[in-house]
């Protein structure tokens, strides 16, 4: 809050699977203001190695910026091409997909 007060912007961002959303001081803090705004956006847009779909809450207007809608075919390819492999995908007895992490989950932050 102090930062608002000096004309300062801030920003809250998370992974979109984040739970930090639902946290009740983090969602008391953030009904004390005016006005803050929400922009989701795909870490692929930023040479990140996995897709994953971040979030962040602001009270500048301009994270919007951050947007470059949604990843094409191309763009998703290419990261499976050149990325991580987060985790591994199985087909169980009963014929669901089972998902679990590998070694280099971690380092997707």
């Amino acid at each position: 809050m102090a930062l608002q007060a000096i004309g300062a912007a801030w920003v809250v961002e998370q992974p979109v699977s984040s739970l930090v959303w639902y946290h009740p001081r983090l969602r008391a803090i953030l009904r004390r203001f005016n006005k803050v705004f929400v922009c989701r956006w795909w870490m692929g847009h930023y040479s990140g190695c996995t897709p994953k779909r971040h979030i962040c809450w602001s009270n500048s207007r301009k994270i919007g910026g951050l947007d470059k809608g949604p990843l094409t075919k191309d763009e998703r390819r290419e990261i499976a091409r050149t990325g991580v492999k987060s985790a591994t995908i199985k087909v169980n007895k009963k014929g669901r997909k089972t998902y679990s992490g590998t070694a280099q989950l971690r380092g997707t932050g």
